[in-house]
């Protein structure tokens, strides 16, 4: 910890200068934390969107990702497939049938959803899905493996102690009920 702090306060002091002089004094406070929303995600999870403020002076743009999604024509089950091979090659089991046959990833036709992505473990054993309307865009497709981290989450402390159990309900979905073997 000692060792990449430094590097992390430069960091912290180097992105709050820009956001500074970008937003002024009354906006971003000279210390304490940085203004959560000005990072264009409510959470502060994703620096993406300040990137062209803060990239150091001829940096690389990177990559469009969203463009690379639709020039492949990738559809949102490649995108899901995406996720659980990512997830595969760390030596996870694949996700079940099930998933496949009872998740939502494409808004209903024929019905109105609430489409803020979700991921769910309804038995405690393998019944995990993921509840989400996507979209063919880069923050899709991180949303996509964000979900699927919770779920082969959820499968890998299945079989774990119940304060485990209990930990990961609260701390990596979106329900807050308690498993049921551990009530």
């Amino acid at each position: 910890m000692d060792q990449v702090r430094p590097l992390y306060v430069s960091l912290h002091a180097y992105v709050r200068t820009k956001l500074r002089e970008k937003y002024g004094a009354n906006v971003v406070p000279a210390d304490g934390p940085i203004p959560a929303h000005l990072f264009g995600n409510i959470w502060a999870q994703d620096w993406t969107n300040i990137y062209k403020l803060v990239a150091p002076p001829g940096a690389d743009p990177g990559y469009d990702l969203t463009q690379i999604l639709k020039s492949r024509k990738t559809d949102a089950l490649q995108m899901v497939h995406f996720g659980e091979n990512f997830f595969k090659s760390l030596g996870f089991a694949p996700l079940p049938q099930t998933f496949w046959e009872r998740s939502l990833f494409v808004k209903p036709h024929d019905r109105d959803v609430v489409c803020h992505a979700s991921a769910w473990d309804l038995d405690d054993v393998e019944d995990l899905r993921l509840k989400m309307c996507i979209d063919i865009t880069a923050e899709d497709f991180n949303t996509v493996h964000h979900e699927l981290g919770h779920n082969f989450y959820q499968r890998a402390y299945d079989n774990s102690r119940c304060c485990f159990a209990i930990a990961r309900t609260t701390g990596f979905t979106k329900r807050s009920a308690i498993p049921s073997r551990c009530r």
